[in-house]
């Protein structure tokens, strides 16, 4: 058991597959309580097989928005993952690209943190996770509005440490490299595919970056753990 993290209640958010499965699995095994939530419910049947709560759903939704807030009831903490990743060329996107990234990416993330947190203050603890991404800092081609995206985030992160570290609530920035996740069978962008092919190096595993937030989670009381980067070894 990871000391810490018993009978502590964790939202995950983006946790039909990839890192966000991953963290909901780690965590469960560390003996947290945790609601796990993501656009596919079949997926999501793996976690409930666990014995974790589950919830389906989509977060830029409003309502459905609401309703995990009451299911997550006064949680520990929110680890930040659900994320649209996009791969087209700034000629080959367009408005209706953007928005659907930057939706779910910055501006549903931002109000579910925000619903999230208010309640963190009314009992004054709590942690936030958001999850970046190198991308973010290391942009790379046919990445422009993922990258954007995950830039907001960073900045998010920072402006809310400094609002909310005064008031005990801790605000972590998870920021992985290149690594295997569920987005990785739908890259339809030929360049982009030929590229990832291309590299020489072991990319991250979801369980790697799992095993980041757990760490985040459970460093000691008066401790924030503001940043974790996560690049694979190799990567540019």
């Amino acid at each position: 058991m990871r000391e810490g993290m018993a009978g502590k209640r964790v939202l995950v958010t983006g946790a039909s597959s990839g890192i966000g499965a991953a963290a909901a699995s780690m965590l469960a095994k560390a003996c947290a309580c945790v609601l796990a939530t993501g656009r596919n419910a079949d997926r999501l049947g793996a976690l409930a097989a666990q014995r974790i709560a589950t919830l389906a759903g989509d977060l830029p939704d409003p309502g459905f928005v609401a309703e995990l807030v009451v299911r997550a009831r006064e949680c520990d903490a929110l680890v930040a993952n659900a994320g649209r990743l996009k791969h087209a060329s700034f000629l080959e996107s367009g408005p209706e690209d953007w928005r659907d990234v930057f939706d779910l990416n910055v501006l549903a993330t931002l109000a579910l943190v925000q619903r999230i947190a208010e309640r963190m203050l009314q009992r004054g603890s709590g942690h936030l996770v958001l999850l970046s991404s190198l991308l973010g800092r290391r942009v790379a081609r046919n990445m422009l509005v993922y990258a954007a995206s995950k830039h907001a985030v960073a900045g998010i992160a920072a402006a809310l440490r400094l609002e909310l570290g005064p008031l005990r609530i801790r605000l972590t920035e998870v920021t992985p490299g290149l690594a295997r996740t569920g987005l990785f069978p739908n890259i339809d962008h030929r360049g982009v595919r030929d590229t990832y092919r291309s590299m020489d190096f072991d990319f991250l595993q979801p369980e790697d970056v799992a095993a980041a937030i757990l760490s985040a989670l459970t460093t000691p009381p008066g401790v924030s753990a503001d940043l974790i980067e996560l690049p694979p070894i190799g990567q540019p």
